[in-house]
């Protein structure tokens, strides 16, 4: 498959805001390589955990620490795989979540990708202490610990390296961030114009953006683990509630992409009306997030720890996106569209830049160009007229500083554009 010419100047575009600086390389490195690491420490996390759940003297001790007589190997290192998995997708989002930052220049997005950074650093540490705590307590029953004697984790060679790698990987990326911070500024917003509530309209705008990337990736990243837990929960309990419940979420996740979709268009054209369906309607999606909470406490005994801490962050990001969608409705028709509509005019054609050289203007009769000093001084009458008329339309350039100038001018303002 060709590119195309439009194509190729768009990779190119990309390629040269990521390059533009030692900070912009090394912030998506250090995002690349937490995704590489994650993957290998993941890895080895999920090989020692299924050497444990599947561990007879494990199996016959967590029976008897429970009063049960079942084989729950298979639904504990399931649990683990998932949260595993969802962790190591995590990070591969947050690679692309950084692309698309330094794509537009977005320092409210790196902030973010910081922060969850942090957080899963945060999370190595939970996934350590969810494990060994279900160890520990096992080994501390002396009617069901006979077995566990001896019983190693190994959790300082295997989730420790972890930790300390998330956080220091989290801390560098911090300071890359604020190196950013000052590459960037507040540069594309001042491109915008100088009008300080403007400037506060459209920073709201790209929060409010996003946060709906945010939620389509929990919407995707929940699509199979939720599905796990209704059928798991179902199975456990088949209560006509349960199943209610949900059928809720079936509907609620398909709602909850369409909205996303309404929005993205909404904000685009200003549409009220569509905002305010999207904002109504999302108070749906916000209750569905709370009662995933709720089916993941049910599951506790499974290790669903991160699943609870994960979805918690959601509710609030869902929160935060029901508020922001209210205070970009009312931002409508304030003067930003027609910002934004002016800047796409002054991006448009530029005037033509003419080489003087191509115009084949004869030179006078000594042989030297109509332009040197020899033919201004003595065959001033010879001069030939170029029918060429000086408009605004039209540029000429004797030499090349005005080009360069141009030029460095159409790459300056292809570094933006408003709607990205």
């Amino acid at each position: 498959m060709c590119l195309t010419d439009e194509s190729k100047k768009h990779i190119i575009k990309k390629w040269n805001r990521l390059t533009s600086s030692i900070w912009t390389k090394l912030f998506f490195i250090s995002f690349f390589i937490q995704f590489c690491l994650v993957v290998f420490f993941q890895s080895r996390i999920l090989v020692r955990n299924y050497s444990i759940y599947y561990d007879v003297r494990f199996i016959d001790a967590y029976n008897c620490e429970r009063g049960q007589h079942s084989d729950p190997g298979y639904y504990l290192f399931t649990f683990s795989a998932l949260q595993s998995m969802v962790f190591m997708v995590l990070q591969l989002f947050l690679v692309y979540f950084g692309l698309n930052a330094l794509f537009h220049e977005h320092i409210i997005q790196i902030i973010t990708l910081v922060v969850l950074s942090f957080g899963s650093a945060a999370y190595s540490l939970v996934q350590l202490l969810q494990i060994k705590i279900r160890i520990d307590r096992i080994r501390n029953n002396k009617n069901c610990n006979e077995g566990l004697s001896g019983f190693n984790i190994d959790w300082l060679t295997i989730d420790l390296p972890q930790i300390i790698t998330l956080t220091v990987i989290s801390i560098l990326s911090a300071i890359i961030a604020s190196k950013l911070y000052q590459q960037f500024g507040w540069s594309v917003y001042k491109r915008i114009g100088g009008d300080y509530k403007i400037q506060k309209i459209y920073r709201n705008n790209l929060i409010f953006l996003m946060l709906l990337k945010l939620n389509l990736f929990f919407w995707i990243i929940y699509i199979i683990p939720t599905v796990v837990v209704a059928i798991k929960i179902n199975n456990v309990s088949g209560d006509l509630v349960d199943l209610i419940l949900i059928i809720y979420h079936v509907c609620a996740t398909l709602l909850a992409l369409i909205l996303q979709i309404v929005a993205y268009r909404s904000i685009k054209r200003e549409s009220k009306k569509g905002m305010i369906t999207f904002s109504v309607l999302w108070l749906l999606i916000v209750a569905d997030y709370g009662l995933l909470i709720y089916a993941f406490i049910r599951l506790l005994v499974l290790g669903s720890y991160f699943m609870i801490i994960f979805t918690s962050v959601f509710v609030l990001i869902a929160l935060t996106t029901f508020v922001f969608s209210i205070i970009v409705t009312v931002n409508f028709g304030k003067g930003l569209k027609d910002v934004v509509e002016d800047y796409k005019k002054r991006l448009g054609a530029r005037p033509p830049v003419i080489n003087i050289t191509a115009l084949n203007v004869p030179s006078g009769p000594s042989g030297s160009s109509v332009y040197s000093p020899v033919s201004s001084s003595t065959n001033q009458q010879s001069i030939p007229i170029s029918p060429i008329s000086l408009n605004d339309n039209v540029s000429i350039n004797i030499n090349n500083e005005e080009p360069r100038k141009d030029q460095k001018q159409v790459q300056e303002d292809n570094r933006w554009t408003i709607d990205d």
